[in-house]
């Protein structure tokens, strides 16, 4: 074994034998012995944590617990307009055709429960996750309505211009449901009556969907409906045009016969 050790190097002990000549201390008579020193910063430390801990804790116990508000609707809507400048225009043009009505669907459609008062329901019920991308959200929608169960639905008003509206409830007929996987179910006689109500909630304001439950939910802008609609399999149903300002949300409950729909474009 060869040990090899560079040019001009002196051993510990020789450097160790010369050094009181120079006055200077060896530095193993210089060196602190750590194995005397080093306990008591360790037990400082340890210390510290302990006492941070029981802080902690007692901060913790002591603080009062959040209270969330008892809301469903927090999100604020109201922004810029995007059709800047044509409010100026001029539309009394000879000639010119109002456009369409236009198709929204509520980006909100749930129900609440009066049996089970606290109960939040799904608003995607159909939601899967998928290895490919990630959480899927079909537009599949369910619209329920029983004698304890209400559904709650609320629209988002976009486009300039189009503030007259009115809600209208198709039912695809049988043969449709089964070519387009959707289900519908009614009552005795295949025959449902729906109640409209128009919700006193916050028009520039989404309703929270993961809090809303039947005691969360807001009340009715009126006790008498603002239609009733009978609706059957194969037919649509609407109520009466009604004004509804652009970029407001409008929400509204729907019950009466039991009624069950799941579906996406229908609603």
């Amino acid at each position: 074994m060869l040990r090899n050790e560079g040019r001009g190097s002196t051993p510990a002990g020789d450097l160790d034998e010369e050094l009181p000549f120079l006055g200077v201390k060896p530095a193993s008579e210089s060196r602190p012995d750590r194995r005397q020193s080093g306990g008591t910063p360790n037990v400082l430390v340890l210390l510290a944590c302990v006492l941070c801990t029981i802080i902690s804790v007692a901060i913790a116990i002591s603080a009062p617990s959040i209270q969330y508000q008892n809301t469903t609707h927090e999100v604020r809507l109201r922004r810029p307009s995007q059709y800047i400048g044509l409010d100026k225009v001029n539309r009394t043009v000879p000639g010119v055709v109002p456009p369409d009505p236009l198709v929204n669907h509520p980006p909100t459609l749930t129900q609440v429960s009066r049996k089970q008062p606290t109960k939040v329901f799904s608003n995607h019920p159909r939601r899967f996750y998928s290895h490919i991308g990630g959480m899927i959200y079909p537009e599949d929608r369910r619209f329920l309505v029983t004698d304890d169960v209400h559904s709650i639905a609320q629209f988002r008003v976009l486009d300039f211009g189009m503030e007259l509206c009115s809600i209208v409830i198709a039912v695809p007929a049988v043969h449709e449901q089964l070519a387009a996987n959707k289900t519908a179910t009614i009552g005795p006689g295949m025959t449902a009556l729906i109640h409209v109500f128009r919700l006193d909630a916050d028009n520039e304001q989404f309703f929270d969907a993961a809090r809303l439950s039947w005691r969360t939910r807001p009340k009715r802008h009126s006790k008498q409906p603002m239609a009733t609609l009978t609706v059957e399999a194969g037919t649509s149903a609407a109520t009466e045009k009604f004004d509804c300002l652009e970029a407001s949300a409008r929400a509204f409950v729907r019950y009466d016969s039991p009624f069950v729909f799941e579906s996406g474009p229908a609603i």
